[in-house]
């Protein structure tokens, strides 16, 4: 259910300031296909292992704050 209200905030918002940014959107151009390698200037071997090491870091900090956080809650220091 707040997912719902959540889309329709978003669309009111969106149909509120769509007019403040409107020539932005239309006149802006277009960039072409632009991927992470080549914003980066990396070769995609690096970028794909970078991504890899991120993925996993962030899989590890999210374990660890899960067992702070689970034994904060249920009172175990």
């Amino acid at each position: 259910m707040f997912y719902v209200i959540g889309l329709f905030i978003g669309f009111f918002f969106f149909g509120a300031t769509v007019d403040r940014f409107w020539q932005f959107y239309n006149t802006s151009g277009f960039f072409g296909r632009l991927t992470l390698p080549e914003w980066l200037d990396l070769s995609t071997g690096v970028v794909v292992f970078l991504v890899i090491v991120m993925a996993v870091g962030m899989f590890w900090a999210g374990e660890k704050l899960e067992k702070i956080f689970t034994t904060r809650r249920n009172g175990v220091s």
